[in-house]
């Protein structure tokens, strides 16, 4: 969709601000408005995580101050450098709680 809205604001901005200048200079703010699109892509692209829900059986690990290990933890299970873990339900009867991982790909 960004691709689309940058199309058609480049046309809009060519047909109306730029009517009187010459090409050269319509070609290079055209090149920098591309260029940054990309480059806005690639930045938000590096900043996401991936996520996947997990049910974890050991909710001793689930105290504050044990995160470091549950995180250890994670990873070695998941395979996946786990960089934040969110407890979404806990059933302290079974003793087992639901966990959402979140990695990067």
């Amino acid at each position: 969709m960004a691709y689309i809205f940058a199309v058609i604001g480049i046309s809009v901005i060519n047909a109306v601000v730029f009517a009187k200048l010459p090409f050269e200079s319509k070609l290079v703010m055209n090149c920098i408005i591309v260029s940054l699109t990309f480059v806005l892509e690639e930045i938000t692209r590096k900043n996401t995580f991936k996520s996947h829900r997990i049910v974890y059986r050991n909710i001793e690990m689930l105290r504050p101050e044990n995160k470091l290990k549950l995180l250890e933890e994670l990873s070695s299970i998941s395979g996946r450098n786990v960089i934040r873990a969110k407890i979404t339900k806990v059933d302290y009867k079974k003793g087992i709680s639901d966990l959402e991982i979140f990695f990067k790909e």
